[in-house]
């Protein structure tokens, strides 16, 4: 519980409905009739911003963008040459996402990060592969570096099967079960 009284959270909405961030749903709450405004329900803007996705896998790199409710704008598979030199590899990564962004007539500005998964243990602080199984030529890789100097925006790094499951828990069916990995 955050204890926030009803005038804070009023404030807090006030700010974030100025902003985009979150809107008025088109439904309205069947309610009885009170004194003031009618009650609306709040709803994420799922345009306000989107993420640049990118899935690196043993054969193929998946980049994608996305808006906050993973609707695809733009997707585009890469070829992976085993092991990729991961230089040269985020050079293309790094273009193509400009020529993405582009195509979807977006700005920096209207993204709110990149997220990289990849196979294998990650330290997600840091943003480094800590064994890319051979998808690079060096064990260890630090993935965010190679976009952080490239774009204005957040960069994160998680293991492919964090990013799978996470993805499932806010977008699938998941709904009726205690333990997602049964």
């Amino acid at each position: 519980s955050l204890n926030l009284t009803t005038a804070t959270l009023t404030s807090i909405c006030n700010d974030f409905l100025q902003k985009g961030i979150i809107q008025c749903s088109d439904e309205v709450l069947n309610e009885e009739v009170k004194v003031g405004r009618k009650k609306f329900p709040l709803q994420i803007n799922v345009n306000y911003k989107y993420v640049i996705s990118i899935d690196i896998r043993k054969e193929n790199a998946f980049v994608s963008i996305t808006n906050l409710q993973g609707d695809v704008l733009s997707q585009i598979l890469v070829p992976m040459l085993n092991p990729a030199n991961p230089e040269t590899f985020f050079k293309q990564i790094t273009q193509l996402c400009k020529d993405m962004i582009n195509l979807c007539h977006l700005t920096n500005s209207d993204i709110l990060g990149i997220g990289i998964s990849i196979i294998g243990p990650v330290d997600q602080e840091n943003g480094i592969s800590l064994n890319s199984f051979n998808i690079f030529t060096e064990k260890e890789v630090n993935l965010s570096d190679y976009l952080k100097n490239e774009f204005p925006f957040p960069v994160t790094v998680e293991s492919n099967v964090s990013s799978y499951l996470n993805g499932e828990l806010l977008f699938g069916k998941i709904d009726n079960y205690r333990n997602i990995l049964c």
